[in-house]
């Protein structure tokens, strides 16, 4: 079997458990040494067995020669699932890495109250190369599983944004699937925040994850954390997923990072705490990199789709640094609805797309809200889940939103030769 190290992810910060408890005992329900609060207490219909699943591919390091796998089991018993192995496809030989297991708790489960959560890192991968790979315990492995890395060639490529999920994830999981098996060459999916809906129940990420099962294994995931995502400092979003540590010093690990992908940059930003935090080191992402596209991701609008819930603040702090390097696109969540600007540079429309910023928000889970559009919005419609796919070929970008039934309900080309 192979080894693996452990260590503990506590749910709850300390001050709360306290206040909590002091409480519970002037309400009369605390049992034991717990805290019971019946309202928090749920159960998760995806408990663990010795088998894996939650396989989910993410990058912590460069696309071309690393490639980050996850998943869970049961904890104890001989038949946890803890190791990897994978080849070049075509080849013969394994190679063999050991996993790194946390163990992930949830004291408010009724049931399978703790996980076993395994992290495997492949190093050392050769560019633009289709891998198989299969995790077990040394002895026993389970069915086998594909990736491929990024070509860095400047070869020409697609990834799918979507926003906002925090509910319906059976629904989201069906909208899922029909991005995928329409666009199967997708280098990456990536989701603008709020992935569930309370950041500390794992019942949720369960759900979650397993609405992701059959693609996540197959596409590397790309998260960006959201308000609803953040409890106890993205404790178990960051338990659950291997990311890039480049990001600034003043933010948590993974909870802002960047990466290159083919002749793109993204750059992964975390609006959930102060703005200038981040400055510095996104002006060094952007005017370091040589890539002919730039994108950001982060969960709150800098052009909401409405007035009442602006974020003046971020729009002061950031659509300056995106004016002044040229970001092509900014893709949010938050407002459950869907809005894309015009090109924008000072707030203003340019008269060429490729002048500008495009800010984008939408939705792709079941929870929806009115909207309305200021004068920046070219695009706005609400009460609808979509996905959207961005190809890039080369000098040339073009950007489609899709729903459920494949309409294309946005579209939008930007030539930077033009």
């Amino acid at each position: 079997m192979c080894l693996r190290n452990s260590q503990r992810i506590s749910r709850r910060g300390l001050w709360f458990g306290v206040a909590a408890f002091f409480v519970a005992v002037l309400a009369g329900v605390v049992i034991g040494r717990y805290v019971v609060f019946a309202k928090e207490m749920h159960k998760t219909a995806y408990a663990a067995t010795r088998d894996a699943d939650q396989i989910v591919l993410t990058w912590s390091d460069d696309p071309r020669t690393t490639q980050a796998v996850q998943w869970r089991t049961s904890t104890g018993g001989d038949g946890n699932v803890d190791c990897i192995r994978y080849r070049r496809a075509g080849e013969a030989k394994w190679q063999v890495v050991k996993a790194v297991t946390t163990r992930i708790e949830d004291a408010y489960l009724e049931n399978d109250k703790a996980c076993a959560h395994h992290t495997a890192r492949l190093d050392g991968l050769d560019p633009g190369t289709n891998y198989v790979y299969e995790v077990g315990n040394g002895t026993k492995w389970m069915s086998e599983s594909h990736f491929s890395t990024a070509p860095g060639t400047g070869t020409k490529f697609s990834f799918i944004y979507m926003g906002d999920v925090q509910v319906g994830y059976e629904e989201w999981g069906t909208l899922l699937d029909a991005a995928f098996e329409r666009h199967p060459d997708t280098a990456f999916f990536t989701v603008a925040g709020d992935l569930e809906n309370h950041g500390c129940d794992r019942n949720e990420w369960d759900a979650f994850l397993h609405a992701g099962a059959g693609i996540f294994n197959h596409v590397a995931f790309v998260p960006v954390l959201g308000n609803h995502d953040k409890c106890n400092q993205g404790a178990m979003y960051r338990a659950l997923f291997e990311l890039p540590k480049n990001g600034p010093s003043s933010v948590a690990p993974e909870l802002a990072y960047a990466f290159e992908y083919e002749n793109a940059l993204f750059v992964i930003l975390n609006s959930e705490v102060r703005p200038s935090t981040q400055t510095a080191w996104l002006e060094k992402q952007l005017s370091q990199s040589k890539a002919t596209w730039r994108f950001a991701v982060f969960h709150h609008p800098i052009y909401s789709p409405k007035a009442d819930r602006d974020n003046a603040k971020l729009r002061k702090t950031w659509a300056p640094v995106f004016d002044k390097y040229h970001v092509d696109m900014v893709l949010t969540g938050h407002d459950h609805s869907y809005m894309r600007t015009y090109p924008l540079k000072d707030g203003k429309r340019t008269d060429k797309a490729g002048d500008g910023t495009v800010y984008v928000t939408s939705v792709s889970g079941t929870k929806y809200y009115d909207q309305q559009p200021g004068e920046q919005s070219a695009v706005a419609f609400a009460n609808v889940s979509t996905y959207q796919v961005i190809d890039i070929d080369g000098n040339r970008l073009t950007y489609r939103a899709y729903d459920l039934q494949e309409k294309v309900m946005d579209e939008l080309v930007i030539d930077n030769r033009l």
